[in-house]
């Protein structure tokens, strides 16, 4: 018994049928039947039977089997054996095994943008993205961005290609418009020459707004304390930072870092202790996205307080949890003689929370109380946002000068988390990918 063909290693279209061709010798005649084996380790699997070869010496040749309808998915490439049995009226039996290699899918199809978040707006930052898309063989290529389900750029159709393509997208449909802010999908759609098909598909944000800006004094007193909470907002889809900064006069050259931040943010955006400081300065809230836009705010203020009685004063950590990590928020000041202090905790309403410190003496040096966020009774206050007001006086009886508030806010509540897709016991497509969402404030 010979095996002729298909040769040890010969690739195998798995939408195509094959011939398996060799030559059988027996002095009384013989039959011959055929088996698969999926590689490594997959179980022995008959094939149509060949009639019986009557002759004593005969070649054979039939078409075996369309491969689609093997018993097994060859939705991927594999190494099969392909084994041939013969056996005559003596009970005299012989094998031949022959490994193929049947091609059922694109070898490792694959497209990437990079970077994910462009903005063609001419300001020489992430203007395109540059797009690779191959695979692991000689494939047709269809390339295109989709808005949606509709094609907005068109790259190649069914083109010929052996190494990977590379090429650029600058945020313009076919017609050459600059398209819509919004998510994009780069799609990759693969053909090699045994009809497989296979696709890939990455996703491009165009994003040409700058962050928005704001910085907001209208609630600081006036004259400015000693401890200036500068509010504002810094916002953005796709936010990457912001920076809160401060220098002298109206062009500063240096700036100090008053407050950074990673996500979205509105209120007080850091505090910045004045002690010190007087004369001209410039705050500058600065900020850039994830698409390489840029922004920045500045606004102007004059200093001309003489603090006498405190050098410092704040609170941290601005945000905490009484349930875990930071339990307590600390209050911290810097008397410059001694004094004595009022320190109280205020809602948004200004009512009375808790008492801290009620006309109590302190000597010169730095001094810390902690707010565990209670309330007098014992209770736990409810989340928010409070004001913590401290004043001092140089002797009893006096009235308290130099007052001050920092703000400081309460979360006991923990993030909603939501898992949309996949659904229990369900299942994730190649493309559809794991949807949920996470919301805290």
């Amino acid at each position: 018994l010979e095996l002729t063909s298909p040769p040890a290693g010969q690739r195998l279209c798995a939408d195509a049928p094959f011939v398996v061709t060799g030559t059988l010798d027996d002095d009384i005649g013989a039959t011959a039947a055929a088996s698969y084996r999926v590689l490594p380790d997959g179980e022995l699997k008959a094939l149509p039977s060949n009639p019986a070869l009557a002759s004593p010496t005969m070649h054979f040749a039939g078409t075996l089997v369309n491969l689609p309808e093997w018993p097994i998915d060859f939705d991927s490439e594999s190494d099969v054996s392909l084994r041939i049995a013969a056996s005559d009226g003596g009970g005299a039996l012989e094998c031949v095994e022959r490994v193929v290699h049947v091609d059922g899918a694109v070898n490792t199809p694959r497209v990437t943008a990079l970077p994910a978040f462009i903005s063609p707006n001419g300001d020489g930052r992430q203007e395109t993205a540059t797009v690779q898309a191959g695979a692991g063989e000689a494939t047709r290529l269809t390339l295109a961005v989709f808005a949606g389900g509709t094609p907005v750029r068109s790259f190649l159709v069914d083109a010929p290609t052996v190494d990977d393509v590379e090429l650029s997208w600058d945020g313009r449909d076919d017609a050459g418009n600059l398209l819509p802010d919004g998510r994009y999908q780069v799609r990759a759609a693969f053909a090699d020459d045994c009809t497989n098909s296979g696709s890939a598909v990455a996703d491009v944000v165009v994003d040409t707004t700058p962050p928005q800006l704001v910085i907001d004094l209208t609630a600081v007193p006036q004259p400015f304390p000693l401890l200036v909470e500068v509010a504002g907002t810094a916002t953005d889809a796709h936010l990457t930072w912001w920076q809160l900064e401060v220098g002298g006069g109206t062009d500063p050259q240096t700036w100090s870092v008053l407050g950074r931040g990673e996500a979205s943010a509105s209120g007080v955006l850091a505090p910045w202790v004045t002690y010190g400081l007087e004369g001209t300065f410039t705050l500058r809230l600065s900020a850039e996205d994830r698409a390489g836009n840029r922004n920045e705010v500045r606004a102007a203020l004059t200093l001309d307080q003489d603090f006498t009685l405190l050098s410092d004063f704040g609170v941290e950590p601005r945000l905490f949890s009484p349930n875990a990590g930071a339990r307590a928020a600390t209050v911290r000041f810097t008397a410059l003689r001694e004094l004595f202090v009022d320190l109280s905790v205020h809602d948004a309403a200004g009512l009375l929370v808790r008492t801290l410190a009620a006309q109590r003496p302190y000597g010169a040096g730095n001094a810390t109380i902690s707010w565990d966020g209670r309330r007098n009774d014992g209770s736990l206050a409810a989340v928010g946002t409070y004001r913590v007001h401290i004043a001092a006086w140089p002797c009893a009886g006096s009235p308290p000068l130099e007052p001050n508030d920092a703000t400081v806010e309460l979360d006991g509540t923990a993030p909603l988390v939501a898992l949309d897709q996949p659904a229990p016991q369900g299942f994730v497509t190649p493309t559809g990918g794991v949807v949920g969402s996470i919301a805290d404030p």
